[in-house]
């Protein structure tokens, strides 16, 4: 073989060489990026509420991994909201699809907003996805009645000291429903009127936000907004979420799962307007 041929062997195998570390290289980085996506260190950065450039994380079940990122969120306050969910199994979520009620689509809509809240409440209830449990609110339970319907208790005694203790800053309350079962729709009326007035008394500067009922009573539903009205007249921080007509339904007065996003999405704005 020729000098000149040996060269240029030589010099074919030393390209090949080159290419090869070169191929191994890309593979080997091509590998690192494809695992780094499913170690435990990835997932953990999905879990903090903040994340590099102003993204933040939030619970979202349909993404992979459960998270999801939003990116750039508008700030609204540095503030952290105490929000307490007060009232009956349609705050509590009554079955097992919906056992996190409105309060996992609430939280994911206002951090999506740049809004911190803090669930308060004298109970916990809530799966994993849904990492602030707190509300004042059971199923059965009447406003003033003690009947055994009602499980033999009633919201309004415990009302000034749930307000007291934990001195939330807006009031997602609904209730009545199970009042309107055996009392009459005057009563529950004026139920309804003690216990709005009843929270203002206990902290004046509080905010609420009163969810409708299902259409049981047709008066007691037009009457409610009438009555949030009246309240706002005299000068009260008070809102109307209208339900019946609006939340799908699940068995006639419960929400199904897409009707907790839409009683999430109704509450939203209404949050949103108390928050300065």
């Amino acid at each position: 073989m020729s000098k000149r041929l040996k060269t240029s062997v030589k010099s074919v195998k030393t390209i090949k060489s080159y290419v090869a570390i070169i191929s191994v290289a890309l593979i080997g980085s091509l590998l690192i990026l494809i695992s780094s996506a499913t170690t435990p260190y990835a997932q953990k950065e999905l879990e903090l509420t903040t994340l590099s450039n102003g993204a933040i994380a939030i619970t979202d079940t349909n993404a992979s991994g459960g998270s999801a990122v939003v990116f750039n969120p508008q700030q609204v306050s540095n503030k952290t909201y105490k929000i307490m969910p007060l009232g009956d199994s349609i705050t509590n979520g009554n079955y097992i699809d919906t056992y996190n009620g409105y309060r996992l689509h609430l939280w994911n809509n206002l951090k999506a907003e740049g809004i911190n809240i803090d669930y308060v409440g004298y109970w916990s209830k809530g799966d994993s996805s849904l990492l602030d449990k707190d509300l004042s609110a059971l199923g059965g339970w009447c406003i003033q009645s003690a009947k055994p319907s009602c499980y033999g208790y009633p919201l309004y005694p415990y009302t000034v000291d749930w307000i007291t203790q934990y001195q939330p800053d807006i009031v997602i309350m609904e209730g009545g429903t199970n009042d309107l079962k055996f009392q009459t729709v005057e009563t529950v009326k004026q139920s309804m009127r003690d216990w709005v007035e009843l929270i203002f008394q206990t902290k004046p500067d509080v905010k609420i936000i009163l969810v409708g009922a299902p259409n049981l009573q047709p008066v007691y539903e037009q009457w409610t907004p009438t009555f949030v009205a009246e309240q706002q007249a005299l000068g009260k921080q008070i809102k109307y979420m209208k339900y019946y007509g609006v939340v799908d339904l699940k068995d006639g007065t419960h929400p199904s799962p897409q009707g907790y996003i839409t009683f999430a999405n109704e509450l939203t704005p209404l949050v949103k307007s108390f928050i300065k």
